[in-house]
């Protein structure tokens, strides 16, 4: 296995990682909200994706800058993106520190991180897989492709599980469907699917009630 394919593979178990969580995201919307889930998605991303792979992304970084020059652009742009995904990984470590401590208000944040850091990734990788690899395995030797895989195999060596099975752990958490929360008592269950979200929290009913008001307006 190249050290491209080896992150490819990464790459693969990532996007299983980013489906659960858009799932998660959905539940949220629909009153039911796992702090277990996410807890173990923010250990998934500092351990894994934002952790083991971007560590062994910027090994290959520095060995096709070493190579060619002119990659230093193609690098600074995706090393821009890592950088953007650690900051909504600490707001989302920040959002269920708040939760735990009780504050409630945090699921917002819980999911508006987890939804920029989805959309960066899912924009992210198909940067790296269809054209910053393939440039690596042009300009890399044989020799630097031989120390890159050691050195992955290394990283690989020390996490607590794989990368498929952390990925598929969060998978079939997230599948796990908790038994759907009953409408407040003395209002009856609406039939359209927005009006259902503000059973969950009045403050988006104010909000669209607000909206209204404007458009009428």
């Amino acid at each position: 296995m190249t050290a491209s394919a080896n992150l490819i593979d990464n790459h693969r178990h990532i996007l299983v990682a980013l489906d659960a969580a858009d799932e998660a995201v959905r539940d949220v919307a629909r009153g039911h909200r796992s702090l277990a889930f996410f807890e173990n998605l923010r250990e998934f991303i500092d351990v894994y994706a934002d952790g083991a792979h971007y560590e062994k992304e910027d090994h290959m970084f520095a060995a096709v800058m070493a190579q060619a020059a002119p990659a230093a652009g193609p690098v600074a742009c995706l090393d821009m993106e890592h950088h953007a995904t650690r900051g909504q990984h600490d707001r989302l470590a920040a959002a269920l520190e708040a939760i735990r401590k009780g504050n409630n208000d945090a699921w917002f944040d819980v999911v508006d991180a987890t939804t920029r850091y989805v959309t960066i990734i899912r924009i992210h990788l198909p940067k790296e897989n269809a054209g910053f690899f393939p440039m690596a395995d042009m300009v890399l030797p044989a020799h630097i492709q031989a120390d890159l895989v050691a050195r992955y195999e290394e990283i690989d060596g020390k996490l607590p599980m794989s990368f498929a099975d952390a990925a598929a752990g969060l998978q079939q958490q997230v599948r796990k469907k908790p038994v759907a929360a009953p409408a407040p008592a003395g209002r009856p269950m609406p039939s359209r699917f927005v009006d259902r979200f503000t059973l969950y929290d009045d403050r988006l009913g104010v909000a669209l009630d607000l909206l209204g008001d404007v458009g009428r307006g």
